[in-house]
């Protein structure tokens, strides 16, 4: 009995540690990798990195990629579907929405608006488009291709705060070699993309 309390008690200390750090802190502008949903390291690696100049949100991606390609021709697709693609997710402080935007290597974007996470599997896709006026750059070189996002805080609200959002970056990739595409983003989400309580928090 008393090596079982002692046990349960080590095992509810390395559960509370985990929920204490269920959105670990993000400095702007550091360097992030990427991580398949276990923790370990992905095939085909890739960063990431987030900034605000004050007026946008400035995410750029750099990822390896030995069979790059998406087959979508047109502005909200379901691009994940559809072949490779960079995903940035990004939650305001103090808010239960959060939005979803997408470039894949040929430049086509999709951008989503998600009223809470519940309503995710709910509301039907067209429902949850949603359009910022966002900017997006897409660079396909020889064994790599990069993603820039530019998404203006004012498209996302009154008064966003940058500090203390929640965010992830993550990336489909597909090979013609694989039985289905590697999933990765920017922490480990074990789950799903769709993790608000595991994604990064933006530290001032």
């Amino acid at each position: 009995m008393k090596l079982f309390l002692i046990a349960f008690a080590i095992f509810g200390l390395a559960i509370s540690a985990k929920s204490a750090n269920s959105n670990p802190p993000y400095k702007p502008g550091d360097t992030l990798k990427m991580y398949k949903r276990d923790g370990s390291a992905p095939v085909e690696p890739g960063t990431a990195q987030l900034i605000c100049d004050g007026e946008n949100l400035i995410i750029t991606a750099d990822f390896t990629d030995s069979d790059i390609g998406n087959s979508a021709v047109k502005n909200n697709e379901k691009t994940w579907t559809t072949g490779d693609v960079c995903e940035f997710f990004f939650q305001p402080v103090g808010r239960e929405d959060y939005y979803e935007f997408h470039v894949t290597p040929n430049g086509i974007t999709l951008q989503l608006h998600i009223p809470k996470l519940e309503l995710l599997r709910v509301l039907p896709f067209e429902e949850k488009l949603f359009e910022s006026g966002f900017k997006s750059e897409a660079k396909v070189e020889k064994g790599h291709w990069t993603a820039k996002m530019i998404i203006p805080l004012s498209s996302l609200g009154k008064n966003v705060k940058f500090e203390g959002s929640l965010f992830a970056v993550c990336r489909y990739n597909y090979n013609k070699n694989w039985d289905g595409p590697e999933q990765t983003s920017s922490t480990p989400l074990p789950t799903s993309f769709h993790s608000p309580s595991e994604w990064h928090k933006i530290s001032d």
